[in-house]
Formats: C-alpha cells, structure tokens, sequence
C-alpha cells in the first residue's frame, strides 16, 4: 500500500464554479475577472505536508529558501507562492523539530500576511503563544496548522481566494525541491517513487492554474517545463485512488506503479531547482 503526497490529497475536487464578484482588497494587482472556485480543504496545512519527508534521513538548513527574500517581492501573486513556499520549509523543520527555524519561519510566515492585508492572522495572543512554545515542536505544529487555516479564510474573505492556486503551487514546488534535494543524497527507493507520483498531480495543477486568470504565466513559464520533465515516467494504473483519514491526516491510498527510465529523475531535480530558483524573480 502506497500513500501520494498529501500536497494534493484530493485530486478528485477540481471541478470549477462561476465565482461570484468580489471586491479584490489590494493595491498590487488587478482584480481577476474570474476566480473558479475550489473547496477550500485542497490546501494542506503544515501537519499534512509533515508526512512527505519521512524518507528523509538529515535536516539541511541550506535547502530552505532564505527568509531575506520577502523584503524583494511586490507582487501579491509572489507573496502567496512564498507563503506556500515558506510553509513547505516549515513542515521540514518540523519534522526534524529544528524549534529555532520553526519560529523564524513563522515570524516570515507572519511577514508575508501582512503584505497581504490579511489582518487577524497573527494576533498578539498568537505570537505570546509561539514565544511561549518556542520550544516545543507539537505545539508548533498546532499553531503552523491554525495560521494555514486562517489564511485560507482571510483569502476568501478579502476577494483574494484566487491566490490560493499560487500559495499551492510554491508548496508543491519547495517540497519538491526538498524531495529531489533528498532524493539526490540518499538515492532512497521510496522517495524516488514518491517524485515520480506527482507527474499525475502535476495534471491537477495544470488544470488549476489554466482555470484561474492570473495562472496564465505560471503555465507558460514553468508548467510546460515540468510537463517536459515527468514525460518519461511511465504510470501503470492498477485502481482508483481511496481517499482515506488516518489520525489527523487526510491521505490518498492506491497501488499505482511507476516505471522510472535512468536518468529521469535527475532532470527532474534539476527542472525543479531550476524552476524554485526563478519563482519569485520573474514577473507574474
């Protein structure tokens, strides 16, 4: 029994809806002139992602993305991919209870709802809380999951549930990076079939972004890159995926196989470092 990435943990949900109009509360981007409308749960928290990197053996703090690099965005579309982003790296030292990293990480985390206007997020109490658990890696994990719950509805209240397509596709991407990044230091078995899964996911992704008006330069910059990358992996199909809840997490069971020519995988690392590197540089 096999268990996807939970990046993605309900693939069957990406029919879209005529959204109603909403008044998009930001100085940095044009409101959309439509925004499908995806059932809110299809974003993970930081506890889901958690379980991508139980093939991992060490923590490299040189795999996270620098938390500098929020000081150089002003565009709300590389805001919400570096929330994805960042909240994938959070997930990762997490999981290794790296508690330091974890607080920056959401102290940056913080930083970045505030450029998007996303007030309630991080209220005084919340931050008493993280200093008071600085140490404490489950109750952090409580906290990194409330702050992702709150800013899905914060989105979705200010008219901005468009940027959740973006805030997504940069935590698909940094675990990814960090999947590859590990796979290339440890050659794990595992590990390598979970890379290779995500070229079924990498079709919601698409079809995601192609529906949101603002996905249009995503698709065109890197999602034909991506394509290009996965197309060797062969998927042998054996059953319909189960959507399941084990304790706390949402996980999608099924049996597939992948057939992985030589040589694959390491353009695929390197399509994905390629890809994370140029993310928040190029204009969207």
């Amino acid at each position: 029994m096999k268990y996807a990435w939970l990046l993605l943990f309900l693939i069957a949900c990406t029919a879209s809806e005529q959204p109603p109009k909403e008044q998009l509360q930001s100085n940095t981007i044009e409101k959309p002139k439509q925004t499908p409308s995806f059932p809110p749960y299809l974003l993970p928290s930081p506890l889901q992602i958690r379980i991508l990197f139980n093939s991992l053996e060490t923590f490299h703090n040189d795999w996270l993305l620098p938390t500098d690099v929020v000081a150089s965005l002003n565009q709300n579309t590389h805001y919400a991919l570096a929330l994805g982003m960042y909240s994938a790296d959070l997930a990762y030292a997490l999981h290794f209870k790296q508690t330091q990293k974890s607080v920056k990480l959401l102290k940056t985390l913080e930083e970045l709802c505030h450029q998007l206007h996303l007030e309630g997020v991080f209220t005084q109490k919340l931050l008493d809380r993280i200093d008071k658990n600085k140490e404490n890696t489950d109750s952090l994990t409580k906290i990194a999951t409330k702050v992702y719950s709150q800013v899905q509805e914060r989105l979705q209240q200010s008219g901005m549930s468009y940027l959740k397509d973006f805030i997504l596709f940069g935590g698909w991407i940094e675990s990814l990076y960090i999947g590859t990044k590990g796979w290339q230091e440890t050659k794990n078995k595992v590990l390598k079939e979970k890379i290779a899964e995500q070229k079924l996911y990498l079709k919601v992704i698409r079809k995601r972004l192609e529906q949101n008006p603002e996905g249009t330069k995503l698709v065109t910059l890197y999602l034909n890159k991506l394509d290009e990358a996965f197309s060797p992996i062969e998927v042998r199909y054996s059953g319909k995926a189960q959507i399941k809840k084990i304790g706390n997490l949402i996980v999608v069971e099924n049996k597939n196989t992948f057939h992985i020519p030589e040589g694959a995988m390491q353009t695929i690392a390197e399509v994905i470092t390629d890809v994370r590197e140029n993310l928040l540089k190029q204009s969207l």
